[in-house]
């Protein structure tokens, strides 16, 4: 029982971040214009939202945002902010 209570606690926390992290590899994947970065940065976008989606089942969601909007470095470096000090 405490473990699900953790769980739904977690998600706020994880969604914020993970969400910022999704809309910046979005940007990055879009706007570079070296093909290999640009794989890099598509396959960190696919991971995250991998991550958000097993973030989501845990904490007993069911279902996340299916396209999300991307977000410019500022806006995500704004929204990390809180998190990471």
């Amino acid at each position: 029982m405490a473990r699900s209570a953790a769980r739904r606690r977690s998600w706020p926390t994880g969604t914020a971040v993970l969400r910022a992290l999704l809309g910046a590899y979005q940007t990055a994947a879009a706007s570079v214009s070296d093909p290999a970065f640009r794989v890099l940065y598509a396959s960190l976008a696919a991971s995250v939202s991998q991550q958000l989606a097993t973030l989501a089942a845990r904490a007993g969601q069911n279902a996340i945002e299916p396209f999300p909007v991307a977000m410019d470095l500022e806006a995500a470096t704004s929204a990390l902010g809180a998190y990471l000090g």
